[in-house]
């Protein structure tokens, strides 16, 4: 079973991207532009990791990216990363916690 399938049930997300962290896409679902935005996710994903091991703050787990068309809320399912893209007007922290039930998280 793919990522994109748990997130089904999330009507606030519009497309999705689902890469690794070497920038490989693994799915997308409405998003034309699913291997340039996997490539980007893990080039820059590796790169925050990088400064939050120095900062002392760990590995990412989540950050969001508010645009004026689009909001997008990245999320890393172990060396999985996840691209919501939800309207900007939708509130993000209802999202990240339906997203946060689809894939388990609150459950370990």
């Amino acid at each position: 079973m793919g990522v994109l399938s748990l997130l089904t049930s999330i009507r606030e997300i519009k497309k999705a991207v689902v890469g690794d962290m070497m920038g490989t896409l693994l799915e997308t679902m409405g998003d034309s532009k699913g291997e340039v935005v996997a490539a980007v996710m893990g080039f820059a994903l590796t790169t925050m990791n990088q400064a939050g091991d120095a900062m002392g703050l760990g590995s990412l787990q989540r950050c969001c990216y508010v645009g004026k068309k689009e909001t997008c809320i990245i999320t890393l399912l172990d060396n999985t990363i996840i691209a919501a893209y939800i309207d900007p007007s939708a509130p993000i922290s209802g999202v990240e916690k339906k997203l946060d039930t689809a894939l388990y998280r609150n459950q370990q």
